[in-house]
């Protein structure tokens, strides 16, 4: 089993599957730091703080992994164990997300539950991106995007499609099955941009000048407006 989701910050870059274990990815080579049998039924990875991994799985338990050591860290509550998306650090807290809003982890142990604001019955988070561990985006996929920082979940915007990436370098970027859009005060605007493929992702390159855009059949580059 190939290792086929990325987890990256502006530093580091992991690629990992529950299959293959989890690799860094130094200077193009791969190598492999959590072995396959540790990563059974792993569901997301992130990265927590310099060094430090956070591994979510299927059952809900939670583990962190530093200095090479992977220890058992928290549990979800077994009722979100099934809706729970994901698990980031948020400045000193620790954030679960949910298909109907965002858990955080209390210092007393117990755990605090904002909802999204409108319809939560039938959403489904399509993507999350931290930035750089100090607030999150969170795309639905009936196109609501939301911002998670200082306890707050106000809704940040909405796209007209149904997103199925968000990546951020210097602005916010979400991308559909056929469109791309870009985060400005006025919430987000559609970039011109057709495909004979579906968009499978769209990631500004490290220069921050282009945009690479990933679709079933090809990469295409868009120069960045000045």
């Amino acid at each position: 089993g190939n290792a086929n989701r990325l987890c990256r910050n502006n530093k580091h870059c992991y690629a990992y599957s529950s299959q293959s274990g989890v690799y860094e990815i130094l200077d193009n080579i791969a190598n492999l730091i959590i072995d396959s049998q540790e990563t059974k039924e792993l569901k997301h990875l992130s990265i927590c703080d310099e060094d430090t991994l956070l591994l979510l799985y299927n059952d809900g338990k939670v583990k962190k992994f530093s200095n090479g050591e992977l220890e058992l860290f928290f549990n979800i509550p077994g009722e979100f164990t099934g809706n729970c998306h994901s698990i980031w650090k948020i400045k000193d807290q620790y954030v679960a997300l949910l298909n109907q809003g965002v858990m955080t982890h209390e210092s007393n142990g117990k755990w605090n539950l904002m909802f999204f604001q409108g319809n939560i019955d039938s959403a489904r988070i399509a993507d999350v991106v931290s930035i750089d561990n100090q607030e999150l985006y969170i795309a639905l996929n009936d196109g609501r995007i939301f911002r998670y920082a200082d306890n707050k979940l106000p809704l940040s915007g909405i796209i007209s499609d149904h997103p199925n990436s968000i990546n951020y370098s210097g602005n916010l970027w979400v991308s559909s099955m056929d469109s791309l859009y870009l985060k400005d005060k006025n919430g987000f605007t559609a970039i011109p941009f057709k495909s004979r493929d579906r968009i499978l992702g769209a990631f500004p390159d490290q220069e921050n000048k282009n945009i690479y855009v990933f679709t079933a059949s090809e990469l295409r580059i868009i120069k960045k407006q000045k």
